[in-house]
């Protein structure tokens, strides 16, 4: 578990009581660790806080590897946290050496070859990798009110490091979705979920960042069930709104960008789309302070904002439900 950006310790440690297990000899059961490394600390970069993620992993993975033992790991990041827990697939061995056997599909649903190469079985196997509510296309254009350029430059430089990468001034969010070294890791998970809040309820994470969602895109989304990205009892949930798949698809997976080009949000998004995702949208309206504000003007493709878009435009109508 990788906590969000200037999150207080005590908030994180508060989260995390009743989920904390530790580990005995012998023990067979789930162990959840939540990761310290970047307590107070997440104003230096993505790389920084990835790559002390990836160390806190390891050291931990390690002491199981003494041990002989065979380990299922999920990840489940945290805003901020999810950018750094994708950074920091590249720094951990252990996934390193399960990639090779990592089988993506292409767009005809088989298995590419190029990518299946025969090793030995690995000791880790790469599970579950989550997010909620990360920014998975940065924050430039994709902030709760829209900002100039020059204005997203004030806001970057007060957040230092993590700001210039957040608003895109320099190169990690798209070097995390067009490297080798950070998708092939990620691909080799069998799940990959992100999980989004709908209808304007989420001021630091919009909906089409936290989803990578984008009104260019051609990535195709695929109504799913509660019962694919959870438990049966989702289904029930007061605060479930809507689940959507997108297939892996090795062609657009594989393509590659020169070092100096910049893409934009719409290639972005398409490129995440392209290694597999569960995108869960969420509806916290009840649990807020019901203060009427006035409508917000629309801007972009907000999916499931609660804009002025008309409801029969909204995600749940645009994708395919076959």
């Amino acid at each position: 578990l990788q906590k969000a950006i200037q999150q207080q310790d005590r908030q994180w440690r508060q989260q995390q009581q009743q989920k904390q297990r530790q580990p005995s000899p012998g023990d067979n059961t789930v162990v959840v660790h939540s990761a310290r490394c970047n307590l107070d600390q997440t104003q230096d970069g993505i790389a920084a806080g990835g790559s002390r993620l990836a160390q806190e992993v390891n050291q931990i993975l390690n002491q199981y590897r003494l041990e002989n033992k065979t380990v299922s790991l999920s990840f489940v990041g945290n805003s901020l946290g999810g950018l750094y827990a994708r950074y920091a697939l590249s720094k951990i061995p252990a996934i390193l050496e399960s990639t090779t056997t990592a089988t993506p599909t292409d767009d005809n649903g088989e298995d590419d070859e190029a990518t299946c190469q025969s090793s030995s079985s690995p000791w880790v196997r790469p599970a579950v990798f989550c997010t909620t509510a990360t920014p998975h296309l940065g924050v430039s254009q994709h902030t709760y009110l829209p900002l100039p350029r020059a204005a997203e430059y004030v806001v970057a430089n007060v957040l230092q490091p993590t700001g210039s990468d957040l608003f895109r001034y320099t190169s990690v969010v798209q070097d995390l979705a067009f490297d080798d070294q950070f998708t092939k890791p990620l691909v080799a998970f069998e799940r990959r979920w992100a999980h989004a809040n709908a209808h304007q309820t989420d001021f630091q994470v919009p909906t089409a960042t936290a989803a990578f969602v984008d009104p260019q895109s051609s990535s195709l989304h695929q109504v799913s069930t509660p019962c694919v990205v959870g438990t049966p009892a989702m289904a029930g949930c007061n605060f479930w709104k809507l689940a959507v798949e997108t297939k892996p698809a090795v062609s657009a997976a594989n393509n590659k960008l020169d070092k100096e080009e910049e893409v934009n949000s719409t290639q972005l998004a398409e490129r995440l789309d392209a290694l597999g995702w569960t995108k869960i949208f969420w509806d916290v309206r009840s649990t807020l302070p019901s203060i009427p504000l006035p409508p917000l003007p629309y801007f972009g493709d907000r999916i499931l904002s609660g804009s002025r878009r008309p409801e029969s435009e909204d995600l749940s109508k645009r994708v395919n439900y076959t």
